[in-house]
């Protein structure tokens, strides 16, 4: 399928977003002392960013 409107991210678009956010996210909570986070999203997306 291939996007006619022009408003759907790549894959490298989707990985440099999700990269952005788990960075801010490590940063955050390592500065609030560590601890665990749980991360909620669907395959598609953790997929797309763990092939690369």
């Amino acid at each position: 399928m291939v996007d006619t409107s022009g408003e759907a991210e790549t894959f490298a678009t989707v990985r440099a977003r999700m990269q952005s956010e788990l960075k801010a996210i490590t940063e955050e909570t390592t500065a609030q002392g560590g601890g665990n986070v749980l991360l909620v999203s669907h395959g598609a997306a953790y997929g797309g960013f763990l092939a690369f």
